[in-house]
């Protein structure tokens, strides 16, 4: 048992948390546009790698390095809503949006790669991921940070969502935007708000898994399908269910690289994807959308 805890439960609960983090800023972003940002990837790498380009290549401090790559994503998460996700919520089609965020993040991705010819780099002031032996456990304490700020994230989201007028307006556009702007929210500056939560997602999810990854643009992209799958299964316009969908995709993507192989644990997730909708098609959590006309 205690063998199982320390290869199956213990990493898938840190992949779960990964993949959460992923499905949280999905699900912050389709709520109000209906949109799924598929250049949220690069957007997670862009500040871990920008404050080594600051600290590491400009030889500035590392405070200074995460201040100007908090400006940075920002601005780039702001460019990318006005131009390649706004201007294509109104078209009534997936494709269009599809293609320039997928556009956005090929873009980003070529750009990023030119400070370090592409080549992944360590992140040499991530929080310690040795494992320690706790109660016959053996965990780190990365892994300990990064499932307690998921939780901490949903909770707050959660609370942003319910408790603030903000969150409320957010919801209102996410329910009825035509309602909405007819009470004068502006459906546009809804999603430029959703687009910086998520960038905030963002900078917090890649500040989090570079302690035990290489830093390169494509590392995003390696997370972007368990993220999907999780917000998915969970359902794309629930906060909470993120860490549900999080723990399936954690969880049995750990189970299938231990017990058959790594090579196949896309092919189990997406198999449970397709069993999670044939009985839920709005995921586990999500609700089906229902309005009078």
């Amino acid at each position: 048992m205690k063998e199982f805890v320390n290869q199956v439960v213990v990493p898938g609960l840190a992949g779960g948390a990964t993949a959460s983090l992923f499905a949280l800023a999905f699900v912050v972003m389709h709520r109000t546009t209906r949109v799924l940002n598929f250049a949220h990837g690069q957007l997670v790498m862009l500040m871990p790698l920008g404050v080594l380009v600051v600290s590491d290549l400009w030889g500035m401090p590392v405070l200074v390095g995460i201040a100007v790559s908090t400006v940075v994503l920002f601005a780039v998460v702001l460019l990318e809503e006005r131009v390649a996700i706004r201007p294509f919520i109104q078209s009534g089609h997936a494709l269009p949006w599809i293609l320039s965020t997928l556009g956005f993040s090929v873009i980003l991705a070529e750009l990023m790669a030119i400070p370090y010819r592409g080549q992944p780099v360590r992140y040499p002031w991530g929080i310690s991921a040795k494992a320690h032996e706790v109660m016959g456990l053996k965990v780190s304490l990365a892994e300990v940070t990064l499932v307690s700020s998921v939780i901490l994230l949903v909770v707050a989201m959660t609370l942003f969502d319910r408790r603030t007028t903000t969150g409320m307006r957010l919801r209102a556009v996410a329910q009825d935007k035509d309602g909405a702007a007819a009470i004068g929210i502006a459906p546009a500056t809804a999603s430029r708000i959703s687009a910086l939560i998520a960038g905030a997602i963002a900078a917090t999810t890649g500040l989090l898994i570079v302690s035990t990854q290489l830093v390169s643009p494509e590392l995003g992209l390696t997370f972007l399908f368990n993220g999907f799958v999780a917000a998915a299964v969970g359902g794309l316009d629930s906060i909470h269910g993120v860490l549900v969908g999080g723990l399936i995709v954690g969880i049995v993507g750990q189970m299938a690289s231990v017990y058959i192989g790594g090579a196949y644990v896309q092919l189990v997730l997406f198999s449970v994807l397709l069993l999670v909708y044939l009985t839920w098609p709005q995921g586990v959590f999500g609700k089906e959308s229902v309005r009078a006309v």
